[in-house]
């Protein structure tokens, strides 16, 4: 989708607002940190010279997301080099490795599909004996992550010491065997969503109540079709408003 610089503005602007309006309701939102997973893609040229990626890489890649001003609300357990690694296994990598370090200071988590938070869950089952050994050395596996801006920012930044003690509650964690069920625990009963496609597919597949809060584009039509009772659905506000909440079922 063609997008011009004076909407990445207004874009950042209203997804700046996002958390102040939440912590009116859930006080505390700005204390901790964010172990959000974020994730880029290679991007590709046009016949004409453009630039064409996804709408996420574009911000990530932005001015609005590398120069951001402090904010207590997204201080993030993940450094810019891994979100901006575009190998999906090395960004994957340091980022949970980073969470995990970082674990008495994490606040929320989350990543901005519901699926790739579920894909991180299903990451810790293979490459666990790395990440224990990453933590409980203090050093960082060179086979696991090759990227150079990468390991600079991990080992500088992150893996300041030792904790076996950390190594060992991973490993036990993640050695249970209802581990394969983990996946059953991450959704709850309601989850704020901007109406995309992608995460109104996901909620009606699980049947998860959503906090809609459009932003632009279809996803004003998506959160009217939603929150519209005649669709099995509820809201307790009118139809397409933003900030219905909305009771979504499975459809049959």
């Amino acid at each position: 989708m063609p997008a011009i610089a004076d909407e990445m503005d207004r874009r950042s602007l209203l997804y700046s607002l996002l958390m102040p309006v939440m912590s009116q309701a859930m006080p505390g939102l700005d204390k901790g940190k964010c172990m959000y997973l974020y994730f880029v893609k290679a991007e590709s040229r046009t016949p004409g010279g453009h630039p064409a990626r996804p709408v996420l890489t574009s911000f990530y890649r932005s001015r609005h997301f590398l120069e951001r001003p402090h904010d207590p609300y997204t201080v993030y357990t993940s450094p810019d080099e891994a979100i901006l690694c575009v190998d999906a296994y090395q960004s994957m990598y340091a980022q949970l490795l980073c969470g995990l370090v970082h674990r008495a200071d994490v606040l929320r988590v989350g990543a901005v599909f519901a699926s790739g938070f579920l894909r991180a869950i299903r990451f810790l089952e293979q490459p666990r004996q790395r990440l224990c050994r990453d933590i409980r050395s203090g050093t960082l596996d060179a086979e696991a992550v090759t990227d150079r801006a990468v390991r600079a920012a991990v080992e500088q930044r992150v893996l300041l010491r030792a904790d076996p003690a950390l190594a060992d509650a991973v490993e036990a964690e993640c050695a249970r065997p209802s581990w394969q069920r983990a996946g059953s625990v991450v959704y709850v009963g309601c989850y704020l969503a901007h109406c995309g496609w992608n995460s109104t597919l996901e909620a009606i597949q699980h049947g998860v109540r959503q906090l809609c809060c459009p932003v632009s584009g279809d996803q004003l039509i998506n959160c009217a079709y939603i929150t519209w009772p005649r669709r099995r659905s509820t809201t307790t506000t009118a139809p397409a408003r933003r900030g219905a909440l909305a009771t979504r079922r499975c459809c049959t």
